[in-house]
């Protein structure tokens, strides 16, 4: 295995642990984030990655912070923001105002 392929695995493993912790299907964390369900299906197995300007959709869509998709320590932010992972993902892409 390469250090792509190894980072390809772990980044798989993240998203389908950050995935059941939401308790959603594959489908609809691909609606969510405007994948289609193979793209995420492959992203969910390590068969591929992503662009780096979906990042923040796929956080909102998995209710976390986009470092969470890398990183397995999580990160205490409470009391930093009342804003929602989702919504600050949104605001980030400029979704919202």
């Amino acid at each position: 295995m390469t250090g792509d392929d190894d980072f390809l695995q772990a980044f798989a493993q993240r998203l389908q642990r950050l995935r059941r912790k939401t308790g959603l299907p594959q489908e609809q964390v691909a609606f969510r984030s405007g994948l289609s369900v193979s793209t995420y299906s492959q992203l969910e197995r390590g068969r591929m990655g992503i662009n780096i300007k979906r990042l923040p959709e796929l956080a909102g869509a998995l209710d976390c912070d986009i470092v969470d998709l890398f990183t397995d320590h999580h990160i205490d932010r409470s009391g930093l923001t009342d804003e929602t992972p989702a919504t600050r993902a949104q605001r980030l892409t400029g979704r919202l105002d």
